[in-house]
């Protein structure tokens, strides 16, 4: 959660881990994570999020990998580890709307996660209005 620290109080992001909920999840990934020329895009998103009034949080030290790069490098069963505990986190939190800025982590989301009562966006549509 290092990416998130450096932001006003007026910012602070809502936390699932914490016992907090909102109407979406912010997926925030491994690179907008770590890497610190992407945290500055990962802030931007979280401004123009609060500035839009958009009731969205994060699974803070509960995020996971989603698991992309492991299932690209053949790791299966670390990759279906990943899904099931990743899952069973969105359930356990009544999530029912998943977004992330990583195309990568959108493609395995959509694409390879079993959709069951959540669903997952790149681009919600409340961001084609902000």
């Amino acid at each position: 959660m290092e990416w998130i620290k450096g932001l006003p109080d007026e910012m602070k992001v809502k936390d699932f881990s914490q016992g907090e909920r909102s109407e979406y999840l912010y997926f925030v990934g491994c690179t907008a994570s770590f890497d610190p020329r992407i945290q500055e895009i990962a802030k931007a998103l979280v401004r123009c999020l609060k500035q839009s009034e958009i009731d969205f949080g994060i699974l803070g030290n509960e995020e996971h990998c989603c698991g992309n790069e492991i299932r690209r490098m053949g790791e299966a069963g670390l990759f279906d580890m990943l899904v099931e505990e990743n899952v069973k986190r969105f359930e356990s939190y009544q999530i029912e709307h998943v977004f992330t800025m990583c195309p990568h982590g959108f493609n395995v989301l959509k694409n390879e996660y079993p959709q069951g009562s959540w669903k997952s966006s790149i681009r919600p549509n409340f961001l084609q209005n902000t």
